[in-house]
């Protein structure tokens, strides 16, 4: 899987799934495709590689919660959809 993502301090962040691949090399050679576009060209560090396996729940098995947005970002207190796994306390099954 190639993914993109750019932090800033002033708007919302970029993470965008460019797609995904049968191998890194195929994800690597897509980044060379379209690193030089764009927005992409800026912040050239945002890409990285993610070996994923097709067929099964990623994380989500146990559903989810939703958090506000850390400050100062964030100062309407957006949510953010997050696994179950990483509520905190833990909580039991």
């Amino acid at each position: 899987m190639l993914i993109y993502e750019r932090e800033y301090d002033y708007r919302e962040d970029t993470e965008i799934t460019i797609g995904y691949f049968s191998s890194e090399q195929d994800a690597r050679t897509a980044q060379e495709r379209i690193a030089a576009k764009p927005g992409f060209r800026e912040f050239p560090e945002g890409f990285s590689v993610s070996r994923i396996t097709v067929g099964r729940v990623a994380g989500w098995e146990d559903g989810f919660f939703s958090e506000p947005g850390p400050p100062p970002k964030d100062k309407d207190c957006e949510y953010f959809d997050l696994p179950f796994w990483m509520s905190e306390p833990p909580v039991s099954k």
